[in-house]
C-alpha cells in the first residue's frame, strides 16, 4: 500500500490516559459497551503491523481491523484543521493579524461585490458580519485558542471601569480638546470662525457618542477589542510597550489604507493614526487594560469636528495631524518606554492564559 488509509481498530476494554498515550497519532473512542476504537490515517501495512504489535505487547485484545478508504479526504481535512488550530494557539498574535486582513480586505471586497450584484440583505449580511474585522477576527481567534472562556476574558476588558476619575477625564476630553485646539489655530490663521450651531446640539452630540460606542460597524467597537484588547498585550509580551505600540501603529495604518478609495481615509491621516495608536495604547496600559476607556476615548474623536472650505479645510487637517503627533510625543516623553504600563497593576486577562479545552 503506497498511500494513507483510514483504519478503525477495535480492542477489548477501555483505554485509560496512559494506554491512550501509546497511540497518540490515533483518535481513541471508548464505547459504552466497554470496548474502544482506535481510528485514524495509517501510512502503510508496515505502520499498521507496528500498531497491531504494540496492541499485543500492551496486553490488549484485538477484536477487529477495518479499513475505510472513503474517509481519507475527510480525515485529511480534519488534520488540516487541527494543524491550523495548533498554529493559531502557538502564534495567536500572528493569527489575529492575518485573519484581520483576510476578513476586512478579502471578505470585505466580496461583501461589496455581492451587495452590488444582488442588493440582497440575506446574502450580504453573513458576509458583512464576517468582514467586521478586527472585531470578528479577535472573537474567532479567541474561540480557537481558548473557547468560551477566552472570549469571556476578552469581553471582561470592557467592564474595567474602576480606573480613577482622571482617566475618565482623559478618555472623554483629550481628543475633543485637540479638535478644539485645531479649530482655534485655523481661525487664528484667517479661517472664518464656526458658529455654535456648527457643532450640533448637546442631544445630537450625545446620541452620536452613544451610537459610536455600540455600533460594530464604526471604528470604536469595530477596532478596540482587537487592537487594544488582544493585539497590544500580545505584542507587549515580546517588545517594550512603546515598541509594541509602534509596531501596532504600522499595522493599524496599513489596515486603514483600504478606506482610501472610498474617501474615508487619506494619506495625510497616517501620522495621526500612528499618534492616536500611541495615545490609545497609553490609556490602555495606564488603566490596567481597560478597553472600556479606549472605547470611550475612540468614540469622542470626531464629535466636535467642523468642516471648513477649500484651502482652510486642508490646513485644518494638517494642523490637526500635527497636534496629534505633538501630543503623542509629549506622552512618550513623560510616560517613557513603558507607555503607562505598571506590571503590578496590569490585567492578567490574557487569552493565552486561559486553559485550552481538550
Amino acid at each position: 500500500m503506497d498511500k494513507h488509509t483510514f483504519y478503525q481498530i477495535k480492542v477489548k476494554g477501555h483505554l485509560d490516559t496512559t494506554l491512550a498515550a501509546q497511540f497518540e497519532d490515533l483518535k481513541i473512542s471508548n464505547l459504552e459497551g466497554g470496548d474502544a476504537i482506535l481510528s485514524g490515517l495509517i501510512q502503510d501495512q508496515a505502520a499498521l503491523q507496528g500498531i497491531l504489535k504494540r496492541i499485543s505487547n500492551l496486553g490488549l485484545t484485538l477484536i477487529s481491523v477495518n479499513a475505510d478508504p472513503k474517509k481519507i479526504e475527510r480525515t485529511k481535512g480534519d488534520l488540516t484543521m487541527n494543524k491550523i488550530t495548533s498554529l493559531t494557539r502557538q502564534y495567536p498574535g500572528a493569527a489575529f493579524f492575518i485573519l484581520t486582513f483576510i476578513l476586512s480586505w478579502g471578505v470585505g471586497f466580496i461583501t461589496d461585490a455581492v451587495w452590488e450584484a444582488t442588493q440582497s440583505v440575506p446574502l450580504t449580511l453573513p458576509l458583512l458580519i464576517l468582514s467586521m474585522a478586527p472585531l470578528s477576527a479577535v472573537l474567532i481567534v479567541s474561540a480557537v485558542i481558548g473557547g468560551k472562556a477566552a472570549i469571556l476574558v476578552l469581553l471582561r476588558k470592557l467592564t474595567i471601569w474602576r480606573v480613577g476619575w482622571r482617566w475618565y477625564m482623559v478618555a472623554l476630553f483629550l481628543l475633543p480638546a485637540l479638535t478644539l485646539a485645531t479649530i482655534y489655530l485655523i481661525v487664528l490663521l484667517g479661517a472664518p470662525a464656526p458658529s455654535i450651531t456648527s457643532f450640533g446640539s448637546w442631544s445630537s452630540l450625545l446620541g452620536a457618542f452613544v451610537l459610536r460606542l455600540v455600533n460594530p460597524l464604526d471604528g470604536p467597537m469595530l477596532e478596540e477589542l482587537g487592537w487594544r484588547g488582544f493585539a497590544q498585550p500580545h505584542l507587549q509580551k515580546r517588545f517594550s510597550p512603546l515598541t509594541a505600540n509602534l509596531i501596532l501603529a504600522v499595522l493599524v495604518t496599513i489596515w486603514h489604507l483600504r478606506l482610501i478609495p472610498s474617501g474615508d481615509y487619506a494619506w495625510i491621516y497616517i501620522p495621526a493614526t500612528i499618534a492616536s495608536t500611541i495615545l490609545y495604547g497609553w490609556v490602555y496600559n495606564a488603566t490596567g487594560g481597560s478597553v472600556l476607556m479606549t472605547l470611550v476615548m475612540h468614540a469622542t474623536e470626531p464629535l466636535l469636528w467642523v468642516s471648513f472650505n477649500g484651502a482652510d479645510e486642508t490646513r485644518a487637517m494638517g494642523i490637526r495631524v500635527l497636534i496629534y503627533v505633538v501630543t503623542a510625543v509629549i506622552v512618550v516623553i513623560f510616560a517613557g518606554k513603558n507607555l503607562g504600563r505598571k506590571d503590578t497593576l496590569e490585567v492578567s486577562a490574557d487569552t493565552e492564559k486561559v486553559a485550552v479545552p481538550a
